[in-house]
């Protein structure tokens, strides 16, 4: 009898174990994703203020975009720069503050919002910081910008105090020409680290390509009321004269980085006649004439049949006002003037 209930109790031992299948794994509990959270150093600073952003609790390898905006507001679509996600959910970013919206408009918010945030703002987070819009400070400009405020101030005739750093933004230009190609000029092609300096005077805005010392300093382009005029659009002044009894046949052009050529047009070939810098005095004069007037042509031929002479004027400008007939002959007078001593180099 004993023997019989032995057998029962194995028999019935394994068929439960038959029909019960394998054993439930315990699964561990995996925790939620942390909040994403941003954090920024410093928390003031004004354009070209280089800040540094860190994040934590991102998705990992995603790519985080940074943009800015005013509180309660939508932020800029342009982001400012972006960083892949680490496998630890963080990463670490730098880049320096703007002067101006997308559409160029100067930013005057005293307080400004950073997002960073992934494709489709899926998941973002936000830092808030307190914004100067009067410019960067001389102990916090590098020398780079204190150079472009020097020679504007000379070529304006302006004491340093009336010319504001908006902005000094670390860059690597692509090219020993600064990132402005000139017509003439050959660039050596190799990466140049330097800056993006915007400088402000007198109502207008003036963008500068530096070295990375400011040893060399370029102007790219100004910035008025009445339009922009971009240094790597062309010359602003293009001056030809042709005829006369001496049979000229002369062409000047002047670059709004004070450049100047001079060049022979007589006989088939075109001759290089030379390259020459204006000087403060002569770029004054000239950003003068941009600020002011309009853009123009002009061309005039003598009456006279023997030695008949033929001048034409391209002019780029930014200004509202029309050329008058003194503002053309005082070009026309520039002009020669340069010329003669751009072709005795």
């Amino acid at each position: 009898m004993q023997v019989y209930k032995f057998f029962s109790l194995l028999i019935a031992a394994v068929l439960l174990a038959a029909c019960s299948g394998p054993a439930a794994s315990i699964q561990p509990t995996i925790p939620p994703t942390a909040e994403p959270s941003l954090s920024i150093d410093p928390k003031t600073g004004g354009p070209g203020t280089e800040i540094t952003v860190i994040g934590k609790g991102f998705p990992a390898s995603e790519t985080i975009s940074f943009y800015i905006g005013p509180p309660n507001t939508e932020a800029s679509p342009e982001p400012l720069a972006s960083v892949e996600v680490a496998a630890n959910g963080m990463f670490t970013a730098s880049f320096p503050l703007p002067s101006a919206w997308p559409d160029g408009t100067r930013i005057t918010e005293p307080k400004l919002v950073i997002v960073a945030a992934n494709a489709g703002f899926r998941v973002k987070a936000t830092a808030e910081l307190d914004f100067n819009s009067a410019g960067v400070a001389d102990a916090d400009a590098p020398d780079a910008a204190l150079s472009a405020r020097q020679i504007l101030a000379q070529q304006l005739g302006i004491d340093l105090s009336a010319i504001t750093i908006a902005s000094a933004e670390k860059v690597e230009w692509p090219d020993g020409c600064l990132g402005i190609p000139i017509e003439g000029i050959a660039c050596i092609q190799v990466v140049t680290p330097g800056y993006k300096v915007i400088l402000e005077a007198e109502g207008k805005r003036y963008e500068y390509h530096t070295d990375e010392t400011g040893a060399y300093v370029v102007l790219a382009s100004i910035e008025t009321s009445g339009g922009r005029l971009d240094a790597s659009d062309g010359p602003v002044l293009a001056w030809h004269r042709e005829g006369g009894i001496a049979g000229f046949c002369d062409d000047l052009t002047v670059y709004l980085t004070g450049d100047a050529f001079a060049s022979s047009c007589k006989g088939n070939q075109p001759t290089n006649l030379g390259h020459a810098r204006l000087t403060a005095e002569q770029l004054a004069q000239v950003y003068a004439w941009v600020d002011r007037l309009k853009s123009f042509e002009f061309e005039r031929t003598d009456p006279a049949k023997v030695d008949q002479m033929t001048i034409r004027i391209v002019f780029s400008g930014a200004g509202s006002v029309d050329a008058t007939d003194a503002d053309i002959q005082a070009i026309q007078q520039f002009a020669a003037d340069v010329f003669a001593g751009s072709s005795e180099r």
